[in-house]
């Protein structure tokens, strides 16, 4: 799927938000960041509704781009069988050296989708913890773009992309400790 706002959020896929949703009620999120791909927004949406439902405060909702899926633009829209036979060279790399994986965007050039997925997770956390008016914040993001701010938050490198596993629907949470100052 990558960067596409093709697929909708499934019913199987709202049914899950509100179960997020319940399983969040009383955590005290004062702000929830989305993706801007609707089916996270949609997700985002669907949490909140249940919150409103359950009578409990509702957060305010932001998207971010900085949150979207990583970008593979030469496989977006196909399935990884077909990746697999029609890239096979690009998906061993992918396999194997996730972060060495390179494509050609749109617009020229030469792109390296995971660690710009990881920049992407390290400009974002690093604009969210200097607001300090911000304390419990829900994040609905993708499988990919959670493993890189997972990842970027205890400093695993981009090597390691497909070392963490994200169930969608699941609820992953991290504590950062502000220094006194």
């Amino acid at each position: 799927q990558g960067c596409s706002d093709l697929p909708e959020l499934t019913g199987r896929g709202r049914v899950a938000a509100r179960l997020t949703a319940q399983s969040l009620a009383g955590s005290g999120i004062s702000l929830v960041v989305s993706s801007p791909l609707r089916r996270a927004l949609d997700t985002a949406q669907e949490i909140l509704d249940e919150f409103r439902r359950e009578g409990l405060p509702v957060p305010e909702l932001k998207t971010d781009d900085r949150l979207k899926e990583i970008d593979l633009p030469e496989w977006q829209g196909l399935p990884f069988a077909e990746v697999k036979n029609r890239f096979p060279e690009q998906h061993q790399v992918w396999m194997s050296e996730p972060h060495r994986l390179r494509m050609r965007p749109e617009f020229g050039g030469t792109a390296f989708p995971v660690l710009d997925l990881f920049e992407q997770a390290r400009l974002f956390w690093k604009d969210l913890l200097s607001n300090h008016n911000v304390n419990q914040v829900l994040l609905v993001a993708h499988g990919g773009s959670g493993r890189a701010l997972i990842s970027t938050a205890v400093a695993v490198g981009p090597a390691r992309f497909h070392s963490l596993q994200l169930s969608h629907g699941g609820i992953t949470a991290i504590e950062f400790f502000r220094s006194a100052a």
